[in-house]
């Protein structure tokens, strides 16, 4: 289900607010979207905060069991915290241009999306995007509509003019979503990963231009 880019106009996405705790430096906050998914249930899109960090760790946790075209397996994510993921998300908040963003679901973490943007002068104007939802909630929309706010996020960045992301070979549901959203096919990386039983894969680059 794809936003519409009008609904933003309507909405300030993104919320700068001095932080006296950190010198000088200030929180890039995107407020809370209420959508309806494509079964009817409503959906809250907003910036993680501390109490938050448990249902992120779930995700990283369940998603590795739930499909084999994340990076890590099961057991690398044993080693992380609720304290470890409460850091991580206190780190992205405090971000001047990096980005978390979570979708809430009956007052449960079911989707994230992160934008890591590049900081040296020549590569400011590039940032890696990455997307992981839960399985029960895929096919209803969360994605499309966490693309959409992520990109009017990423406009508003005065540097930012190109959006990068990867999936592995065989991945055609990310494939199709990431070409849903306007981003292109610029080649691959051979044997990028590879399996327990030693398969060989390759990742696939995508890019998508900023554009007004």
């Amino acid at each position: 289900m794809a936003v519409s880019i009008d609904l933003y106009f309507f909405h300030v996405i993104i919320k700068m607010k001095y932080n006296l705790i950190m010198k000088g430096k200030f929180e890039m906050l995107i407020k809370e979207l209420n959508f309806n998914l494509k079964n009817g249930k409503p959906a809250i899109f907003r910036s993680p905060n501390q109490s938050d960090a448990d249902g992120f760790l779930n995700i990283l946790r369940t998603s590795v069991i739930e499909t084999d075209y994340l990076l890590r397996y099961p057991e690398e994510c044993e080693v992380y915290t609720i304290e470890h993921e409460a850091a991580y998300i206190d780190k992205m908040n405090r971000s001047i241009r990096d980005a978390l963003l979570i979708c809430v679901v009956d007052e449960n973490v079911v989707g994230y999306f992160q934008l890591f943007c590049e900081s040296h002068l020549k590569t400011r104007h590039r940032a890696n995007v990455s997307l992981v939802i839960l399985k029960e909630y895929w096919n209803l929309g969360i994605g499309s509509i966490m693309f959409d706010i992520m990109i009017q996020y990423a406009k508003k960045d005065p540097y930012l003019l190109q959006l990068e992301l990867d999936y592995t070979e065989g991945n055609t549901r990310a494939k199709h979503l990431y070409e849903k959203m306007g981003f292109i096919n610029i080649g691959f990386i051979p044997n990028a990963t590879c399996a327990k039983n030693g398969t060989m894969l390759k990742d696939f680059l995508m890019i998508k231009e900023l554009t007004d």
